[in-house]
């Protein structure tokens, strides 16, 4: 399995995979914190580091290979700790990245697998009065992010587990 994680942090990605039994034939990582990738690098020293995923466009990678894309873009702007800028937070807007990297896989691999790692939402402004996530599928059936086309929301949220640190993750 070709692996393509963005915003990899210490590659926890690997560590679920490896724990999971999954072999992983190449692990391709977007990161920019330097601590974090020398933590990557040590542990994981095949892991192939790819930079800043606003570089995505410059990567040389072989696209059509990507079987799973995994991540968690940085929703500080969404936290209801910080100034709550949402979109309007640069941090944010890398969620946008995510999506853009997904749609180009799959112009070369349709069948491409992701999970979004993202904060649990619960609040009518993101949830559409649905209860966890903005993210589901519209009137047509058809996935989408935009929250007020939302008819079924997607995802589960760790509390639904028994969890304490709530995280939900959406699988397509």
């Amino acid at each position: 399995m070709n692996v393509l994680s963005l915003f990899d942090g210490i590659s926890c990605g690997m560590i679920a995979l490896q724990r999971s039994g999954i072999i992983v034939d190449n692990y391709y990582s977007s990161e920019i914190d330097k601590f974090a990738i020398s933590i990557s690098k040590m542990n994981y020293p095949n892991i192939i580091q790819l930079g800043d995923v606003i570089n995505w466009k410059d990567w040389k990678i072989d696209w059509k290979s990507i079987d799973l894309l995994i991540g968690g873009s940085p929703c500080q702007g969404f936290s209801s700790s910080g100034k709550e800028l949402n979109f309007n937070d640069p941090r944010s807007k890398l969620f946008f990245e995510f999506s853009n990297i997904l749609n180009h896989i799959k112009t070369f691999n349709p069948n491409v697998k992701f999970m979004l790692n993202y904060s649990y939402i619960d609040h009518d402004r993101y949830a559409n009065g649905k209860g966890k996530l903005y993210c589901g599928t519209d009137i047509d059936g058809n996935p989408t992010m935009d929250y007020t086309k939302v008819t079924e929301p997607a995802g589960k949220g760790g509390d639904d587990y028994g969890l304490i640190q709530a995280r939900i993750e959406i699988d397509f």
